[in-house]
């Protein structure tokens, strides 16, 4: 379980302990014994466990700045990775990118849907810019990048139809001269 939980966001392998201490949380709150029908939190608090809290492993998260005076325009919030819940309270346990430590903080604001795929969140001391996807490198076929962009990107570009931005002379310009005549009967 602990593996799987690094490799959904793409978690840094040494977080592994904060991954093994949030998958035994979990699993206390929710695998049943099967000969008593009740989870390992129910037979030790005689309650149903509450299960709203638990988050997704390494997710992005966003806690409030306290700090005494930020300029107008300052960002408000630090950019944390979700690591697991904290065992003496009703907290969470983030890892701050910028200040590379694990803090226990219960103010927190989850984005479940995006890993955290940042430069910073590879863990290198230096600040980069981000790379671009695509370099513009002569050589790479237009509908060999295609190839490699997201499926929703590829029907969006599809519709542009790309088949009129291939230079003459490519590999790709034999499709391109099938293609001609099929869309001059479609009109």
């Amino acid at each position: 379980m602990a593996r799987t939980m690094l490799d959904e966001h793409r978690t840094p392998r040494r977080f592994w302990a904060e991954a093994v201490n949030t998958a035994c949380y979990i699993a206390n709150r929710i695998f049943l014994r099967a000969f008593l029908g009740k989870t390992s939190y129910e037979l030790r608090f005689g309650r149903y466990p509450s299960v709203k809290h638990l988050r997704a492993f390494g997710c992005r998260c966003f806690v409030l700045k306290k700090v005494g005076h930020l300029d107008k325009f300052e960002s408000r919030c630090l950019d944390e990775i979700f690591l697991g819940y904290a065992s003496n309270s009703r907290a969470f346990r983030v890892w701050i990118l910028e200040a590379k430590q694990v803090v226990e903080t219960s103010e927190v604001f989850f984005d479940e849907t995006m890993p955290c795929t940042t430069p910073a969140f590879e863990l290198s001391g230096d600040d980069e810019e981000g790379t671009p996807i695509f370099e513009d490198e002569e050589g790479v076929e237009p509908l060999h990048r295609l190839q490699l962009l997201s499926p929703l990107l590829r029907v969006q570009m599809m519709k542009e139809d790309p088949c009129q931005q291939l230079p003459p002379h490519s590999p790709n310009s034999k499709l391109k001269q099938r293609l001609d005549p099929l869309r001059t009967q479609g009109r």
